[in-house]
Parts: structure tokens; C-alpha cells; sequence
């Protein structure tokens, strides 16, 4: 579903569209939120060894813990999506 929500982004890029502020905050929120949960899920899978530095677990936890992080908090881009449903 996720894929969907980026090819629908990438067609404004495509199109030209200037005004694409609020599909670029979803695609961002919904893929790091979904990375997120895929890393937790396989952290939890490899059990203590999620955590060891030796298992690539452990990155990609990081990693996906970042992504909501960059370009804004998840928590901002939430608030910013609701704004805007309340402005129009």
C-alpha cells in the first residue's frame, strides 16, 4: 500500500506539481513508520541477538529509527496532515 502512496508522489514530481507539501508528509510518515515496524519485528525474531552489533538486525533498526526522524519528526508531519484536513 505504501508503494502505491509513493508512485502517486512520484507522478506529481513527474507532472510538475508545485504543491505537493501534504502527499510528500504521508509518503514520508507511512514508509518510515512501516521501516520501522519491519525492524522491530526483526529484532524481536532474532531475540537477544537483534541487539548485537553483529547481526545486521541492529542496523537496520537504526536506520529505520533515523528515517522518522530526518526531513522532520514523524510526530510534526502528523500534526502538519491534521491542519491541513482541519483547513479544508
Amino acid at each position: 500500500m505504501a508503494e502505491c502512496w509513493q508512485d502517486y508522489v512520484a507522478r506529481l514530481v513527474d507532472d510538475g506539481i508545485d504543491d505537493m507539501g501534504l502527499e510528500a508528509s504521508i509518503a514520508k510518515l507511512r514508509a518510515s513508520d512501516l521501516a520501522m515496524a519491519m525492524a522491530t519485528e526483526c529484532v524481536q525474531f532474532h531475540g537477544g541477538y537483534g541487539y548485537c552489533q553483529d547481526y545486521r538486525a541492529e542496523r537496520l533498526m537504526r536506520d529505520a529509527k533515523i528515517t522518522q526522524i530526518w526531513e522532520g519528526t514523524n510526530q510534526i508531519h502528523r500534526q502538519l496532515i491534521g491542519r491541513s484536513f482541519l483547513n479544508k
